[in-house]
């Protein structure tokens, strides 16, 4: 509600402290933006792909069976094969079903992992090649902020911060994109 229309053009961030379900509501909004057609690329710094997919099939399964948490299936149980043998009949029906919701939407989803190591430079390199390459404006969804690594390493951490910020509103307004960086706040 608050966002009225939706995300603009522009850099956007979500905050909270840690813990607090940033990155899957932005799961959840990445997947509804590809969804509608939206290319996405979601550059997740701290969780590799397939936990990421697990928690989508996860929420879809919870979807599908119509908020039946009794049914629905954990992203845990979804990653560890050995549980699918103790599926129900129902639940390995929901499974598939799930998988083939997720189907519908993946085309438009593009994640980057790489634990650590990836910079605002890095970030504006895969845009623009999206760009150049598919010939589309992507939403650019980065998870999370301060994990980004410094340009220039000679910084303070607020001044790594301040650089990245500067360097993902530049993509932003250069390029007219819709850019959201996940950002999690200090609990004090």
């Amino acid at each position: 509600k608050a966002l009225g229309g939706g995300f603009g053009p522009g850099l956007c961030f979500i905050g909270a402290v840690s813990s607090a379900g940033k990155s899957s509501v932005m799961l959840q909004v990445a997947d509804n933006m590809a969804k509608a057609g939206n290319d996405v690329i979601y550059f997740t710094l701290e969780m590799n792909p397939k936990k990421v997919l697990a928690r989508s099939i996860s929420r879809i399964s919870f979807e599908l069976s119509n908020g039946n948490s009794d049914l629905a299936l954990t992203a845990g149980s979804i990653i560890n094969g050995k549980k699918h043998a103790g599926f129900s009949a129902e639940q390995k029906k929901l499974l598939e079903d799930s998988f083939v919701e997720y189907e519908r939407i993946q085309e438009n989803l593009f994640y980057q992992y790489k634990l650590g190591k990836i910079d605002a430079d890095y970030i504006k390199t895969v845009t623009e090649e999206h760009m150049k390459v598919l010939n589309k404006k992507p939403i650019v969804i980065v998870d999370y902020l301060q994990i980004l690594q410094p340009m220039d390493s000679k910084g303070t951490d607020k001044q790594v911060v301040d650089d990245s910020v500067f360097a993902l509103k530049e993509l932003a307004d250069n390029n007219d994109l819709i850019v959201i960086a996940i950002s999690s706040f200090n609990r004090a």
